[in-house]
């Protein structure tokens, strides 16, 4: 699993860094702990990155990190799409072709409807949104899925065959894609 910023409860402050947690078996213990490792970003001469934000979306695609909005202290929701290439640690903003995108937003669930090695990003929702976006890598582009939907933050989602079930803190939902 890897996990890109979220608030500092000691600080309050926007964090921009990148996790990995690796789960591993432990047969002695007969439990699965495992450990956090804090990923190298920027390579040998730093770079661009994302600024600090909680609440963004993200999914992994082809062994690459995508990170779309959040919310940024005095910032307000983002509506910037960045990619972490993991084998280069190095960050990647990206300017998607044709100019439609996603409103700004944090709070959204995503998804890769076809796995890790697809080219599709789901995103859903969000704090007030009531909407399904798609990323698609190899077009550079987003397309509007579906509008409409039930409004929610979707603290978290999952995907059946052609299904996404998203639960909040308001509402669990199905959708038939």
């Amino acid at each position: 699993m890897v996990v890109f910023g979220g608030r500092e409860l000691a600080t309050g402050r926007d964090a921009n860094d990148v996790w990995e947690y690796d789960l591993r078996w432990n047969a002695s213990a007969g439990i699965y702990d495992g450990m956090w490792t804090r990923l190298h970003e920027g390579g040998t001469g730093g770079g661009a990155k994302p600024r600090g934000r909680s609440g963004a979306s993200a999914c992994a695609l082809r062994g690459n990190l995508y990170v779309f909005g959040g919310y940024g202290g005095g910032v307000g929701d983002f509506d910037d799409l960045w990619v972490f290439n993991r084998a280069a640690g190095r960050w990647s903003a990206i300017s998607p072709v044709g100019g439609t995108r996603p409103p700004r937003r944090s709070g959204a669930a995503t998804t890769t409807p076809h796995g890790e090695q697809g080219a599709a990003c789901l995103v859903f929702g969000g704090n007030g949104m009531n909407d399904v976006w798609e990323f698609n890598i190899d077009t550079n582009a987003w397309s509007l899925v579906r509008d409409n939907t039930a409004t929610t933050s979707a603290g978290g989602a999952t995907l059946a065959p052609r299904v996404v079930v998203v639960a909040s803190t308001l509402l669990a939902a199905a959708f038939a894609m």
